[in-house]
């Protein structure tokens, strides 16, 4: 859907999802593509339908030269990643996503595309495309000597709610909580991956609702940008918006979450609001 928001997607905010997006011939974003910045990397598609598409197998065996869509990036990802697996079985979940994060190229897509920011572990990163387009030789020359991440471990920050206010375009309401990863516990973090802000908002026009995150170290994160078609009031519940654009940050010090209506000014009421690293 154009003007949408991935984020919006459950599927998206699972860290256990490889998000993948299109990149037409040209280098760009195509037209049906959702930018998100759950979005972990990108594989190349089509643009319209009448530009090029991906030639690839058919049922009956024949072949066609019309696979289209993330419906073709996505499967085109998962060649890459079964080549990497092929050369190291021993690779996890998560270490097929550090390897996608560190091998994903964003040159070729540097000076055609706005919206890239380098975080503060040095990685460039786009909402619309990740880390960059998946690079298969890259992927399988790291995997072969790739040796496992450490155990998972996940620290939850709960931060300060607040009553009803007035939001508008004019007034960003700002929340600021600090952490400190969980230091000195066993689940301690001292190197992010995923983030999940999970909230309880309510709001009468969920679609007008902007959320932004800044990191301890200074890295900005659209969370939620407007989704004009979206009317709803129902706002949302224990929805955990995720991020990977911090990946390699440490989480410790002061985090800020901006929140703002740029179309209307309403009353916007935040009951639970947890950070997961």
């Amino acid at each position: 859907m154009q003007d949408d928001d991935c984020s919006c997607d459950g599927y998206m905010d699972s860290i256990y999802t490889l998000s993948v997006s299109s990149v037409t011939e040209g280098g760009t974003s195509p037209w049906y593509a959702e930018r998100c910045a759950a979005t972990l990397t990108s594989t190349f598609s089509n643009d319209h339908y009448d530009k090029q598409m991906i030639a690839t197998t058919d049922i009956e065996n024949k072949c066609t030269g019309t696979f289209a869509g993330t419906s073709a990036s996505a499967p085109m990802a998962a060649a890459i990643i079964a080549l990497g697996l092929d050369a190291n079985p021993s690779l996890t979940w998560r270490d097929v996503q550090h390897i996608t994060v560190w091998t994903s190229d964003p040159m070729p897509l540097l000076n055609i595309n706005n919206g890239w920011n380098k975080n503060a572990r040095g990685l460039l990163v786009n909402s619309h495309f990740g880390f960059g387009l998946m690079d298969a030789s890259a992927f399988v020359t790291v995997a072969k000597t790739w040796k496992n991440v450490p155990a998972q471990h996940a620290c939850t920050t709960i931060f300060p709610t607040f009553s009803k206010r007035e939001i508008n375009d004019k007034s960003v309401t700002v929340i600021k909580f600090q952490t400190d990863g969980c230091m000195g516990q066993k689940n301690e973090i001292n190197f992010l991956e995923h983030i999940q802000l999970v909230l309880d908002a309510y709001y009468p026009i969920r679609g007008h609702l902007s959320i932004l995150i800044i990191s301890p170290k200074g890295t900005k994160t659209q969370l939620l940008s407007v989704r004009r078609r979206d009317k709803s009031s129902a706002g949302f519940q224990h929805w955990p918006f995720m991020s990977v654009h911090t990946w390699g940050e440490n989480p410790r010090g002061i985090w800020q979450l901006h929140i703002e209506d740029k179309v209307n000014w309403l009353n916007l009421s935040l009951t639970v609001a947890l950070l997961i690293f």
